[in-house]
């Protein structure tokens, strides 16, 4: 638990990095009244869990850099780099990044070690459209194959609970647990355009599925095919609808517009 992380939203296209185990927030220790001034924090700064003030470094935002992204805190124009110092942690300030101790550089000097996978806690999820708060949804409370995914307003039921499981290799399975079968695209083709529904779960590329963050907080969820250019397209709600009743598809993305981006709620 100490591993796990929550993202919280700060605002402007920041947020908050909350420890599930002890509900503090990442902060670079540099400041130390936790105050909410300006950009005071020098660089080798560290990084520790210390309790939600909700200060200045505090506030982080999560661009994508190579194909994680960096943990960049904008007040401070720095981003939390594994400085390679052996130093676990202790009993107030629990430092991230495993044995390794993490600090703040300066943002122009990115390198390997800046780079951080945000990897999903296994486990059930209703995953939410961010335009609406509709709900990925079984159409009609449907379980057999075939079923089309539509949003649906959430009634917080079987038919809307996703089980999603790291595979290892950067990929989540989605499945129904009411059901047991997966999120699959139809015709095992990544083509915009292709429905999404429920089939028995194999494990084929058509059922494995990339989550990606974006510097608001909200995700993307592709699938390991791609599309007749190559490139892998995102959930969307067709039409580009975030409505209840709206089909859910494949679509490219096109920059955040239209409903392609979602919240994970646990449950």
């Amino acid at each position: 638990a100490q591993q796990n992380w929550s993202i919280l939203p700060g605002g402007s296209g920041t947020c908050y990095l909350m420890n599930l185990a002890s509900g503090q927030l990442l902060q670079s220790t540099g400041d130390p009244y936790h105050t909410h001034g300006g950009a005071n924090v020098p660089s080798s700064s560290k990084v520790a869990a210390t309790p939600p003030y909700h200060s200045n470094q505090q506030i982080w935002s999560l661009p994508a850099s190579g194909s994680g992204v960096n943990l960049f805190n904008p007040i401070n124009n720095q981003h939390v780099r594994a400085t390679g110092d052996s130093y676990w942690s202790n009993t107030s300030q629990a430092y991230v990044s495993g044995c390794y101790q993490s600090a703040l550089v300066p943002h122009a000097s990115v390198s390997s070690q800046d780079q951080w996978n945000m990897v999903l806690r296994d486990g059930n999820y209703q995953i939410v459209a961010r335009t609406s708060g509709t709900v990925l949804d079984c159409t009609g409370g449907g379980t057999g194959n075939g079923t089309a995914i539509e949003l649906w307003t959430n009634l917080n039921n079987q038919y809307q609970t996703w089980r999603i499981t790291y595979l290892n290799n950067g990929y989540y399975s989605i499945v129904n647990p009411n059901s047991g079968r997966s999120l699959d695209c139809t015709g095992y083709t990544g083509n915009d355009n292709t429905q999404i529904e429920l089939w028995d779960y194999s494990g084929n590329a058509g059922q494995q599925w990339k989550f990606t963050m974006q510097a608001d907080g909200g995700f993307t969820i592709s699938p390991a095919l791609t599309n007749a250019n190559g490139v892998n397209d995102v959930l969307d709600g067709a039409a580009c609808s975030g409505a209840a009743g709206a089909k859910i598809i494949l679509w490219p993305w096109n920059g955040g517009t239209c409903q392609q981006e979602w919240n994970l709620t646990p449950l």
